[in-house]
């Protein structure tokens, strides 16, 4: 028989049922491999007997049982693939749940992302759950605790914020004891609740939800089960998500602010009270701990609100007692649960963060941190030294301050704490500022970005060395995308027979590099190299000549820009026809070929053409208008079987291209090839305007008046 969630999981398997049917009808069958079990042998884990002989001794145990299908984190799938697994997930859930309802099971939560249930089952269904198609691992639901003045110039915040890189328009998500909405150091910016905390006083385990699971108020850490009613009467057991989210974002001014102070918050609360701390590895009674079924739900939590916010990354400064010597993705099935959620989240470039844990192990990390798609952090002090308890590992991802880090507590009021619970909430505040620096990056990007420019620490119990966070030095690593390049020439399918032959676009600001692409007629490319900013680029004008053999036809070139490793948007595609003879036209002689003229006037030469009476000349500036066409007769311009022309122009700095077409009694006749060169008489470029006004957030009452400077 069901308990607790019976109707609720019964009356959302009718839902599901005919969401099934209607996915089936309109998109066909799905895979064999999500629909149904997977063939296995009946499942005998090494931990089986060991949860059975619990639920004989406790009357049930929680547990965490993984369903046989096939899982892709929804991110990476279109959008009907993703709703077709999670139709398929609800589907196995349901069927695993007629399986054992002779049987005295409460469902805790039935997960709608991730192929996993997490139920309080007594040994009979521990006996059905061994031989089911439908399971593929089940393990005891792991518990996790929480990980218990001036770190902000250590990792270099307030550089970033004086680039006005804070946080802003980004959303951080905190999933610890809770936290304290109306404290003013966290400036009213926790935008969404919720709360996920078991309650089953029958088993000692006491929620610390005050109503419901989401909405204002859920999340807070003042409700009567927060209240240490043991050794520590009126003390309150859930101040630490406020310290923890305070780190991340809080602010009161300059001198006393969290890393990212105009990032908004989630708080939710994923903490359940125990009087019985003993029983659960901790010493102290009474005390709050998670199990990890309900992190599982917290997390989905957070995945349901990225439509609604810019969620750069989750924090979790909690830790199991357990010390894991290298990744535990596959540990058990509670933490391959807690990694397929983490991978789905990851999927959508959104970073969880853990701390590594105190337990002082120089080589391992407690869980989460140890999940591999986790990004694990340890603590320094403020001297770079690493924390005598902070866990280590050659898998640790990055390091930051937690020693004496001075917060937001309960009641208005701030404290010190120490920890790699302090910790990672430096790096989840720095993910906020990377990601408003560079809304598109993804969680590798921002990882590699932090670990390249991070100070190298070397933990002296082990001479592991790994990288403490600087964000200054993280943003010139996630800096926006260069813009693309215009091309200058050759361009707008002109024609040349010159070689060899010369490339320009225009410079793009931060470029420190551009990357060069040529194809021939047939598309295939004959040039693709990089080139440092400083050796190609002047005066605004990036170019180069590459050395390339041409045959006749059209080539098509693009260029990207660069800013260290961060790659630009590709240019437009220039095109331009080579030929290496003319088809009748003219043959123009000077200047030509993207040579350099440093004086007007111009005089454009060409070779007469036998019976043609008139010739018209066309020129075009470097912006592409036409700024001469003139017909001239043979008798004017030519003599000695050369036509020459000097009109009177005013030239600037760029690249002009000129063409001639014949006239006589025949008719009109063929254009020439393009003749090019560049007009450079030392002036350059035209300089960058200043502005006069209105400047500087100016308040204008009536249609405004522009200036600026010559």
């Amino acid at each position: 028989m069901y308990r607790h969630t019976t109707n609720k999981i019964l009356s959302r398997s009718l839902l599901i049922l005919f969401l099934l049917l209607i996915t089936i009808t309109t998109v066909g069958a799905l895979p064999h491999a999500v629909v149904q079990a997977q063939d296995h042998e009946p499942l005998v884990p090494p931990n089986i007997d060991e949860l059975v002989a619990t639920a004989n001794d406790q009357g049930s145990v929680r547990v965490i049982v993984g369903l046989n299908m096939a899982f892709q984190p929804p991110g990476y799938l279109s959008d009907s693939a993703a709703e077709a697994q999670e139709i398929s997930i609800a589907h196995m859930q349901n069927q695993l749940l007629a399986e054992l309802s002779e049987y005295d099971v409460e469902v805790i939560a039935a997960y709608k992302s991730i192929p996993y249930i997490a139920l309080n089952v007594d040994a009979q269904a521990l006996e059905q759950i061994r031989v089911s198609p439908y399971v593929k691992g089940i393990d005891e639901d792991i518990i996790m605790k929480p990980a218990l003045v001036e770190t902000i110039p250590v990792i270099d915040a307030v550089s970033a914020w004086g680039q006005g890189y804070n946080g802003a328009g980004q959303t951080i998500a905190i999933l610890d004891t809770g936290v304290d909405t109306s404290h003013t150091f966290l400036g009213g910016r926790v935008v969404e609740e919720a709360c996920y905390s078991t309650n089953d006083p029958g088993s000692g385990y006491l929620t610390l939800c005050p109503s419901g699971t989401t909405g204002p108020g859920t999340a807070s850490p003042y409700v009567d089960n927060c209240v240490d009613t043991g050794p520590n009467p009126d003390e309150n057991l859930c101040y630490h998500g406020t310290h923890v989210a305070g780190i991340a974002a809080g602010y009161e001014s300059e001198a006393f602010s969290g890393v990212a102070p105009s990032a908004g918050i989630i708080a939710v609360q994923v903490m359940t009270r125990t009087n019985d701390c003993d029983a659960n590895g901790t010493p102290d009674d009474p005390c709050v701990f998670a199990f990890t079924s309900d992190v599982i739900s917290g997390l989905q939590r957070v995945d349901e609100l990225r439509t609604s916010y810019d969620i750069a990354a989750v924090n979790l400064s909690m830790r199991n007692e357990d010390v894991y010597t290298s990744v535990c993705d596959s540990a058990s099935s509670a933490l391959s649960s807690l990694k397929d959620q983490v991978d789905t989240l990851r999927s959508h470039d959104i970073a969880t963060i853990a701390s590594s844990g105190n337990a002082g192990s120089s080589n391992g990390l407690s869980a989460p941190a140890c999940i591999s798609s986790v990004i694990s952090v340890g603590a320094t002090d403020d001297s770079d030294d690493v924390y005598l308890y902070s866990n280590s590992a050659s898998f640790l991802d990055l390091l930051a301050p937690g020693v004496d880090v001075v917060s937001s507590m309960l009641d208005e009021s701030t404290g010190s704490q120490s920890g790699t619970s302090q910790a990672a909430p430096h790096v989840t505040g720095a993910w906020a500022i990377l990601k408003q620096a560079q809304p598109s990056a993804t969680v590798d990007e921002i990882l590699t970005a932090l670990k390249n420019s991070g100070v190298n620490v070397t933990d002296s119990r082990n001479g592991i060395t790994k990288p403490r966070i600087d964000i200054d030095g993280a943003l010139g690593n996630v800096a926006s995308p260069p813009s693309a390049p215009t091309l200058v020439l050759p361009v707008g399918g002109v024609s040349t027979s010159c070689t060899p032959v010369p490339y320009k676009w225009n410079v793009v600001t931060d470029a420190t590099s551009y990357y060069l692409w040529i194809n021939d007629p047939s598309g295939k490319n004959v040039h693709a190299a990089s080139y440092d900013a400083t050796s190609i680029c002047s005066s605004g004008v990036c170019s180069t000549v590459p050395s390339i053999t041409y045959e006749d036809g059209d080539y098509t070139w693009w260029v990207r820009a660069l800013n260290g490793s961060v790659n630009g948007l590709w240019s437009s595609a220039g095109v331009f026809t080579f030929a290496s003879s003319t088809s009748g036209g003219a043959t123009l002689n000077s200047p030509v070929c993207w040579t350099t003229v440093e004086s007007a006037p111009v005089t454009y030469e060409w070779d007469a053409v036998a019976g043609a009476t008139h010739y018209y000349l066309w020129i075009q500036n470097p912006s592409g208008a036409a700024v001469h066409k003139v017909w001239y007769t043979d008798a004017a311009v030519c003599s000695g079987g050369t036509c020459s022309v000097t009109p009177s122009l005013s030239y600037t700095y760029g690249d002009y291209s000129w063409w001639v077409q014949t006239y006589s009694s025949s008719g009109y006749g063929p254009w020439s090839s393009a003749g090019t060169f560049t007009f450079d008489d030392g002036t350059g470029p035209p300089g960058a305007v200043t502005p006069g006004s209105p400047t500087g957030g100016t308040t204008v009452s009536s249609a405004p008046t522009y200036t600026w400077s010559e």
